[in-house]
């Protein structure tokens, strides 16, 4: 069974995801479209077009699915209390990306500053975060989330 602690590994230190990351930034164009900026906070808009992982994740996760039931070995490894199955989703994508089946779609994103110190700083928050990681991050933290009943 897969325990709440895999599930919860951090997307953006998992080397298996950061090689994916590393693969695919080539392709990432950003235009900043907006600025607002207030005494100590400020926004700007980024329209980024970059690979679609949020599709790709989904595809990922059906066909490393399919292949745990297809191949026995495989099958009995996931069974197995201390299997570590965190790189297969990420490899997979690798897999897709160098296969070029991956799309390119723009999004949008919205990014909070705070001024300390006198120096612009960027917020970590959900945005920030899915911005860097061209959508996966809400994925990952969706499946999390709807795994968090799993023990």
């Amino acid at each position: 069974a897969i325990s709440r602690e895999q599930l919860t590994y951090d997307l953006f230190s998992s080397e298996d995801y950061v090689a994916l990351f590393q693969k695919t930034y080539q392709d990432i164009r950003y235009d900043i479209t907006e600025t607002q900026e207030k005494e100590t906070e400020a926004t700007v808009t980024v329209k980024v077009k970059h690979p679609d992982f949020s599709s790709a994740y989904a595809t990922a996760m059906y066909t490393v699915a399919s292949q745990i039931f297809a191949d026995e070995n495989l099958y009995n490894l996931v069974q197995q209390e201390d299997a570590d199955l965190t790189g297969l989703i990420p490899r997979q994508m690798i897999t897709m990306y160098e296969n070029q089946q991956i799309e390119s779609i723009e999004t949008t994103y919205t990014l909070t500053l705070q001024k300390i110190d006198g120096q612009w700083k960027i917020t970590d928050d959900d945005n920030l975060r899915n911005l860097i990681s061209c959508g996966l991050y809400q994925n990952v933290k969706s499946t999390i989330d709807s795994a968090s009943n799993v023990e």
